[in-house]
């Protein structure tokens, strides 16, 4: 499965006005029921409550399955979805060896 990164941001109405903590809980289960229905599964969010911004961090077949996702509970992505790859001091340092 690839990895990706979303944000939605208030600034470009892809982020709904007011929404708060519990707003998001209130949120998450149907979300969850939308990703699983896509192939997609949810690893973390990043949120800036004050900001009205958050960033999505999920696994998925494909970018369009992700958008999908959150198109099925009313969340528009911002237009790009981006495959990423993990990087950390291990990685660059202890690289994999081969066997």
């Amino acid at each position: 499965m690839a990895l990706f990164i979303d944000t939605h941001n208030q600034a470009h109405g892809t982020y709904p006005t007011g929404i708060d903590v519990p707003g998001l809980a209130a949120f998450l289960p149907g979300f969850l029921d939308a990703c699983a229905a896509e192939g997609v599964s949810v690893h973390t969010g990043y949120v800036n409550l004050n900001e009205g911004r958050i960033t999505c961090v999920t696994t998925g077949p494909d970018a369009e399955a992700v958008r999908r996702a959150h198109l099925a509970v009313g969340y528009i992505p911002d237009p790009d979805i981006i495959e990423v790859s993990t990087i950390s001091p291990a990685d660059l340092f202890y690289p994999q060896a081969s066997i």
